[in-house]
């Protein structure tokens, strides 16, 4: 749980008299959130680590600026209790110490050196106001809920009413806590209690209530969701995480099914489908391969910040990642399976008009039959394992899991949003990936032109040139697959075309040499005519079921859509090359990587939406 605090500093806002019934009410304050937040640990074992002894593990994290007053005030009850503390400075430590003296510098080097992380944005002076709003949003950012020690009344730019008035429009809960009063009664206020909360709710249009109501605001900003729909399908977190516990031994059916469609494409595009079609890679060690690159070109010290992108969120994005492609093979080899089997089995009941014998016809008619069964099982274990939904909820999850290794740097969340009360469940996947965000503390760095540098290499080298290269290969092979398909469409119609000409010339032929009855003769009009049958209706089948597949897989809708990424991610790089030697701030970088970010979200979107229409059905 990360608990995020703003407040007035010192006098007349905060009051000399009033500090020490603050930092009591602050200290029940804290105490009650995690008195709130184990409770759900426990309850959910199933999804969240246990400590060595089997209890639930239970983490409480404050992100504070450490100026004087409220900030100092929440860190220290914090580090009292044995809270993680993480630090956000407006300025680099030894200038943003110029704002204190005493007692409130003493207390600024003590918890600095308790602090887990500290991290130093690149604020100047001459804007001071807007290096301390700077502070201020990124630990909003990084925020379940935030603390506010605010006497209720405007301020100014980047102080306590705008932190305060930012938090409730992003619906982050907050507990106020008005040092003004002569009796102190923390109130908490959510647009999430509220039923029907405006679209731009204000502080003053929400229902204030007391503590108690902490429980069910921990509650949902950490509890698991019970269900979610995806695709129109339940998919339970505890469902993900038992496919992440039985990889071992269900890697070998996964690796004989993985074939058929990669097999598919390549042949489509006239090449032997490579080795990878057939082998399954262990999904760690592939991961740790692929972000090589990555994890050499990143801020090499940031603190505890660097293991945690290289072991927790590596194995995050891993299992999201393989487990997507495990059911997109799945899938999508079902269906294009289930497609070139029903064509198969038309061409055997077709065989029957080249005037076979009984028992062969029997042979054909029981092959038939086992090729019916086949797609009926297969599309019926496809449907039941929901194959097409989960390839949906884990390729998704892994999307949002994966910029978060670049993100991080910034001290960003991304695209990841908020939990709220009463919200149609959007199931497990942004619920899963806050839970992973949640894990990272930030970089503890100083925010300076050489991190800058390093931020923008890994962000060319780990996103940029990455997602470039997926995607400028994805629109090259979708566009090939699908103009092969619909010549090879053309092809067979064409085709289907000239052997009824053909037919035509020897019916006339004969018509006009002999009669019309074309079984007189065992000679060219005897096999023409049941061949000609046969291919005028195998032809077109073939033809209907590749068209079947071409349409089902929207190989030219993936490809334009790559292709439409690829130009967006390329003109987001070309512009951060450009800057990298002189990027102008942490602002300016992080608008930059969120752009490139939004951009491959976007295409997650379309895609998602687009196949989200594609479940798996039978090819009638």
């Amino acid at each position: 749980m990360r608990i995020g605090v703003t407040g007035h500093r010192v006098a007349p806002k905060l009051p000399e008299a009033a500090l020490a019934r603050v930092a009591e009410v602050v200290g029940n304050v804290l105490d009650k959130i995690e008195a709130a937040a184990c409770p759900v640990a426990a309850e959910n074992q199933s999804v969240f680590a246990l400590r060595p002894d089997g209890a639930a593990a239970c983490e409480t994290v404050v992100v504070s600026s450490l100026a004087e007053g409220a900030d100092q005030i929440v860190a220290e009850e914090a580090v009292r209790r044995g809270f993680t503390l993480d630090a956000v400075l407006p300025f680099e430590a030894d200038e943003y110490a110029k704002d204190f003296d005493g007692a409130a510098a003493e207390r600024f080097e003590r918890l600095q050196a308790k602090a887990r992380a500290v991290f130093a944005l690149d604020g100047r002076r001459e804007k001071v106001h807007r290096a301390y709003q700077a502070a201020g949003l990124l630990m909003l950012a990084n925020a379940d809920i935030l603390i506010a020690v605010w006497n209720e009344r405007a301020g100014e730019e980047g102080g306590t009413a705008d932190i305060v008035s930012r938090a409730v429009a992003e619906g982050i809960p907050i507990v106020l806590i008005n040092p003004a009063d002569d009796v102190i009664s923390p109130t908490v206020v959510w647009a999430g209690l509220e039923d029907m909360p405006p679209a731009a709710a204000r502080i003053e249009d929400l229902t204030h209530c007391d503590l108690s109501a902490l429980d069910e605001v921990v509650s949902a900003v950490l509890s698991p969701p019970a269900e979610g729909e995806t695709g129109g399908t339940p998919i339970r977190i505890e469902e993900y995480l038992r496919e992440r516990e039985r990889i071992g031994w269900r890697m070998l059916p996964y690796a004989l099914f993985r074939w058929v469609y990669p097999t598919f494409v390549s042949l489509v595009r006239l090449r032997l489908p490579g080795r990878a079609a057939f082998l399954a890679d262990p999904f760690v060690a592939k991961t740790e391969q692929d972000w090589t690159s990555c994890r050499a070109s990143g801020p090499q010290t940031v603190g505890p910040l660097k293991e945690a992108i290289d072991t927790d969120l590596l194995v995050a994005h891993a299992f999201a990642d393989r487990l997507a492609v495990r059911y997109a093979l799945r899938y999508r080899g079902a269906f294009v399976s289930a497609y070139l089997l029903a064509a198969a089995a038309s061409a055997l009941a077709l065989v029957g008009v080249f005037g076979i014998s009984p028992v062969t016809k029997a042979w054909l008619v029981g092959i038939e039959l086992v090729l019916i069964i086949a797609i009926l099982l297969l599309v019926r274990t496809g449907k039941s394992s929901k194959w097409h939904e989960k390839w949906l909820a884990y390729r998704r999850l892994a999307e949002l899991v994966r910029p978060i290794r670049v993100l991080a740097y910034l001290g960003a969340s991304g695209p990841l949003g908020r939990p709220g009360i009463g919200d149609r469940p959007a199931g497990f996947v942004l619920w899963y990936a806050r839970a992973v965000r949640r894990m990272l503390p930030f970089p503890s760095a100083v925010v300076d032109a050489s991190y800058l540098r390093k931020v923008c290499a890994a962000t060319i080298d780990c996103e940029l040139a990455e997602q470039l290269g997926y995607n400028e290969g994805t629109a090259t092979t979708m566009h090939k697959v699908a103009h092969r398909l619909h010549t090879v469409g053309w092809v067979l119609f064409i085709s289907t075309g000239i052997v009824g000409t053909f037919y035509l010339a020897v019916f006339g032929w004969h018509s006009h040499a002999d009669s019309l009855d074309l079984f007189k003769e065992h000679g060219l009009a005897y096999w023409t005519k049941y061949l000609s049958t046969f291919l005028m209706a195998l032809l077109p089948t073939v033809g209907a079921a590749l068209a079947a597949i071409n349409a089902h897989a929207e190989f030219e809708a993936i490809g334009e859509r790559s292709h439409e990424t690829a130009e967006a991610l390329g003109r987001i790089r070309e512009r951060i090359e450009g800057e990298a030697e002189a990027m102008a701030s942490l602002a300016l970088l992080s608008d930059r990587v969120e752009r490139a970010v939004d951009a491959m979200q976007s295409d997650l979107t379309e895609w998602h939406a687009l196949s989200r229409t594609r479940p798996l059905a039978l090819p009638a």
